[in-house]
């Protein structure tokens, strides 16, 4: 098609583009111009299935928009339920239940032992957001804090607080504790400070850290 306007767009990735139009064409065809209607319709679709099926039935629909990761989905449709309506209690529900898994929260599980612990090793990947992988960790994690020790608002079982503190403690912007830039992943991390102390398993990612690595 001579008049796409995709591929002439000026954007660095062409990726992007797609993207874009992709969820352009997903709120325009499947929400008809309603993605607030259209997470209500599903919400209620879903009617009394449990917050674990509500999400996963929330992440399928949403997954039709092209070139978007469950993480970053994830990540997206967390903020956007949590923040959107404050009157829409099940929409807060749903998302405080959602977990966006990155390189940071996997390789802390790793090297902490954690995984192993669990018997879920894996490499950072498409299992991280499996029930036997690092969602499957984050969710039995979140049952056994009670979130409410940290915040009297929170509900005590908080999926999404766990997930972004194990976040927040890597990463180089907040705490910058266990990540790449600090940890030489071809050996036991050396970190002599670190508040987790003999907690840890120290477990190498068995790689050469690189400049940015989680």
């Amino acid at each position: 098609m001579d008049g796409c306007p995709v591929p002439s767009l000026p954007l660095r990735k062409g990726s992007l583009n797609e993207l874009a139009f992709s969820l352009f064409l997903f709120i325009r065809d499947q929400c008809q111009g309603d993605l607030v209607g259209f997470i209500d319709d599903l919400i209620e679709e879903a009617g009394s299935a449990s917050v674990d099926d509500q999400r996963e039935f929330l992440l399928g629909e949403f997954a039709m928009v092209f070139g978007i990761s469950e993480k970053l989905l994830s990540m997206m449709l967390a903020m956007l339920l949590m923040a959107g309506d404050q009157d829409r209690t099940k929409w807060i529900v749903v998302g405080q239940s959602m977990v966006a898994i990155d390189s940071l929260v996997h390789n802390f599980l790793h090297r902490t032992g954690i995984l192993a612990a669990y018997g879920f090793e894996h490499r950072y990947g498409p299992r991280c957001f499996d029930r036997r992988g690092c969602s499957g960790v984050v969710y039995d994690l979140a049952d056994r804090v009670d979130a409410r020790e940290f915040n009297r608002s929170f509900p005590k079982t908080f999926p999404r607080f766990v997930q972004h503190a194990i976040w927040s403690f890597c990463a180089e912007m907040r705490q910058d504790i266990c990540n790449g830039r600090r940890i030489d992943d071809s050996q036991a991390c050396q970190v002599a400070d670190c508040p987790v102390g003999d907690r840890c398993s120290r477990l190498p990612l068995g790689v050469k850290a690189v400049k940015g690595r989680g």
